[in-house]
């Protein structure tokens, strides 16, 4: 599973952003926070934030916590939050990512702009909720 996520993951990263202008945050909301909920929420969502990280918006991804940054905006290879799911030590338990999910996270990685300053994770969070 290494190998395949790994080179899934290179694919990834060779082709750079192929989302539309302003894709990033439709792209978060429809299809990276889904997968963030199911294998990522227990730890780092709604109630719990291991490590004081909060994977709920972009902006408390891109702020991190405890080890920096969860991902490098533009540099998916650079970014923590990538390297462990690659390396497949995240989640720490149970069922893990699919490489279909993983590249999906490491495209919309890529296509983050770093000139972009994170919002405030409070209002980022509260528009992300369901009604």
């Amino acid at each position: 599973m290494l190998v395949a996520s790994s080179l899934t993951l290179v694919m990834a990263l060779a082709s750079g952003c192929a989302l539309p202008p302003r894709g990033t945050e439709a792209t978060f909301r429809s299809n990276v926070l889904p997968v963030l909920r199911r294998f990522c929420w227990r730890c780092h969502g709604e109630s719990v934030h291991e490590s004081h990280l909060d994977l709920r918006t972009p902006g408390s991804i891109l702020r991190g916590g405890d080890s920096g940054p969860a991902v490098v905006a533009g540099r998916p290879g650079d970014s923590l939050l990538v390297k462990l799911l690659v390396e497949e030590q995240m989640p720490p338990e149970g069922e893990r990512p699919s490489t279909a999910d993983i590249s999906l996270i490491s495209e919309w990685v890529s296509c983050l702009d770093e000139r972009v300053p994170p919002q405030d994770a409070s209002h980022e969070a509260n528009s992300e909720r369901s009604p």
